[in-house]
């Protein structure tokens, strides 16, 4: 099972900030491992994803690294990488810019996926303003999902639909609102400043999910502070994780003692 491409910037650029700003793609680092072998390692891949090849007769390569090269001609356009050297990937100012905001928004949700240390204060803050920033989104989505039903002439259920997580922040979604047949949809917002669409899911926001099923729905907004904030809509994440079109992966665990364990 792959990641899109869009979902490789992030693990790539910090890849490289940990070889030192730059690299070879196929060198080795301290353990051995090539950048490719890396990311594999972070996307979990496995065997048989890794030893998948693709192109004509004579022309086969690894899916994975010709994926891996994409995302990085993407990065390039945007700014974020550059190759002065040949052969050689560097991360530009822009993409640490970009790294930097994405860090800032992880942080602030506790999750700490980058190896450096973040203050007490630091940690705050950061959290202050993604509380924030969730704020903005739910009131984006609330206005969304009112005006589409208005402009599906079911003005008659604008007033019923509710922010939930001001009445009950344990309900496992953030927004009721209500499909076209006036069925109800249990909505749960997931916002960013940056375009990055990856989120975390709470086991009790996927118990819900579970739950409801088809009347759940994810709604990712990316760049709510923009002029134009985008909505990705994912209806029934339960389903699209058993296809293998979202991969879920852990990033947290519950812990609690065995009989054998000694106090």
């Amino acid at each position: 099972m792959f990641p899109k491409y869009k979902e490789i910037y992030v693990p790539l650029l910090v890849e490289l900030i940990r070889r030192g700003g730059q690299a070879e793609p196929s060198g080795n680092d301290a353990k051995g491992k090539t950048v490719y072998e890396a990311l594999a390692d972070y996307f979990e891949l496995s065997q048989e994803a890794r030893n998948e090849m693709i192109g004509e007769e004579g022309r086969r390569e690894s899916k994975w690294k010709n994926m891996v090269r994409w995302a990085r001609n993407d990065l390039k356009k945007l700014g974020r990488l550059s190759s002065a050297s040949r052969g050689v990937w560097s991360i530009t100012e822009v993409g640490k810019t970009f790294l930097n905001e994405v860090e800032s928004e992880n942080v602030g949700r506790g999750i700490i996926t980058f190896e450096r240390t973040v203050n007490l204060h630091t940690f705050r803050e950061r959290q202050k303003e993604a509380a924030e920033i969730g704020e903005l989104g739910e009131a984006f989505v609330l206005r969304y999902e009112q005006q589409r039903l208005i402009d599906q002439g079911q003005s008659d259920l604008v007033q019923k639909v509710r922010q939930i997580s001001i009445e009950n922040v344990a309900a496992g979604y953030d927004i009721l609102s209500f499909d076209i047949h006036g069925n109800e949809k249990y909505i749960e917002v997931k916002t960013s400043k940056s375009e990055i669409l990856s989120f975390e899911l709470t086991s009790n926001e996927l118990k819900i999910a579970n739950k409801y099923r088809a009347a759940y729905w994810i709604y990712k907004i990316t760049k709510i502070k923009s002029n134009s904030p985008k909505i990705l809509q994912i209806q029934d994440p339960t389903a699209l994780a058993e296809e293998g079109k979202l991969i879920l992966k852990p990033t947290s665990y519950a812990v609690s003692m065995s009989e054998t364990f000694e106090e």
